[in-house]
This record gives C-alpha cells, structure tokens and sequence, in this order.
C-alpha cells in the first residue's frame, strides 16, 4: 500500500485548489520515524514502491497555496517517534517536536518560516500537563478529542455506550449555555454538546510545585464524525446530513463554532484512494 505515503492527500488538496475552493485545504500529520521507514524502503531492493515518495509532498509545499498564500497542505506538528505525550517527561516531549520540524525540513520541504504552530498529538492523546512543554517548543495550539471538552461540562449525560469510564466529578468545572445533540446517521452513542463542543478554548496547566499557571488553546476534534469520516470520507460520513443536525446552535458570529475531522490517514478507510 503505497498510495498514502507518495501523495494521495496531495492529490486531493490539489484537486480542491484546481477547482478554485480559494480557503480550501488539509493538515497532515507525518511522524519523523514514519519518513526513516521510507527513506529506508527507498534504498532497499524490498521494493520499488517509494523510489519517489517525497516528489509529491515537496511539490505542495512549494506550489499549493490558499487564496491568502497559506500552504493549502499544512503539515501539523508531531512526535518525532509518536510518542504517547501524556506519559512523556517535559525535556523529552519537546525535543521531539523539534526533531519533527527537522524532519519536515530535511524530508518534505517545509521551510523554517513555516514551523507548525499546532500540534496533532500521536494518538490524539491529550493531558494537560503537557502543555508546559509545548510552549517550550513554540506550539500556539493543540488538538484535543471534544469529548473530553463534554466530559467537563457540569451537565455532561454520561453513557456507557461511550466505552467510556465516568467523568471525575472534580473536573466537570464548566456550566456554559449548552445543547445537548443526539446526533443520528452516524454511530455516536453519547450526546454531544453544541455549541460548547465545538469551539476553541484557552486551557491551562498550573504547576503543583511553584503555582505557575501556563495556558495554550485546545481545538477540538469532532470524536464521532472524525471517526466516520476516516472510515472513508464522504459516503460514510454524510457530511452535510450530520452537521446540519447541530447547525441551530452556531449563532455567535464572534465565536462560530469549528467542526474539525481529525483522524488517522490510513486506517480503515482513510488509507484508500477514494479519500
């Protein structure tokens, strides 16, 4: 299976740029130690696979861009060896993101200029003792599953259908105005929260040992439309169908809300061509 490595996302952001979606565009996580595996495969006789499998990923570096000259594929920021950064001490947590954006340089093209300033965290793992460490590696923003912005709402409706433990009542601190959404035409076995689930927030860490408070914003990841869409795009997730289903609670034009697909690239359905 090479198709996902030598450039289907490109092809599909080049697509949406030749048909004129001028703010049209895709983030792509891409580990260092991915980029070494086929480094390797392409100087190994295993295969002839990968013999030009950066020629894509540079190519939309340099010619794909956005009505407002942003790369129209923006590389996120990563673990160099995707590593589980909840479980990973500060030191070694930012050496890998610096490692990364070596990476992105050496292997794809990524000039300096443009060093992610967001992070996907390896496995969407998210804690926030984290977050002292990603702002010492320059990280502005980071990915978080939304579901844990619902499990700290004071009114969150826990179910077990969510193969989920209860939430820790200590950590359900949030009473914002909220909607609780049963979503249908897609498996989503939990109530999700519109519009509180779906916005950006500040978040904050406060060291136990000195009283230091350090802050970051935390861009939710739609959970259950992020996993359908990455079991094949349009046609498992009927775009449209789902998200009009929430679209009653997007009325603050200052804070819209965000629904962001974030999901593995190729699992499932998400590392074939029809993505």
């Amino acid at each position: 299976r090479t198709g996902p490595y030598n450039g289907w996302p490109v092809d599909s952001v080049e697509a949406v740029v030749n048909a004129k979606l001028k703010h049209c565009g895709a983030q792509v996580s891409f580990s260092g130690a991915l980029q070494e595996n086929l480094n390797n495969l392409q100087t190994s006789n295993l295969t002839t696979g990968f013999k030009n499998w950066q020629q894509r990923w540079l190519y939309s570096q340099q010619s794909l861009r956005t009505a407002l000259n942003n790369p129209a594929l923006y590389f996120t920021g990563f673990g160099y060896h995707h590593p589980l950064m909840p479980l990973t001490e500060r030191f070694l947590i930012s050496l890998q993101i610096q490692l990364h954006r070596l990476a992105l340089t050496k292997y794809l093209g990524v000039p300096k200029s443009s060093f992610p300033k967001g992070l996907f965290p390896p496995e969407n793992a998210f804690s926030p003792r984290m977050i002292p460490a990603l702002l010492d590696a320059g990280i502005e923003w980071v990915l978080v599953d939304n579901i844990h912005f619902d499990r700290a709402h004071i009114n969150y409706p826990f179910t077990t259908g969510s193969n989920l433990f209860p939430p820790n009542p200590s950590d359900q601190r949030n009473s914002q105005n909220t909607s609780w959404v049963q979503l249908n035409n897609i498996w989503a076995p939990g109530k999700v929260s519109a519009p509180f689930g779906y916005r950006p927030y500040w978040v904050q860490y406060t060291d136990p040992n000195n009283g230091n408070i350090y802050r970051i914003i935390a861009v939710p990841g739609a959970r259950y439309e992020g996993v359908e869409d990455g079991r094949g795009g349009f046609g498992a997730l009927q775009y449209q169908e789902v998200m009009s289903q929430y679209l009653f609670a997007n009325t603050d034009a200052t804070r819209p809300m965000l629904v962001v697909l974030a999901h593995d690239g190729d699992n499932y359905g998400g590392g074939t061509d029809s993505y």
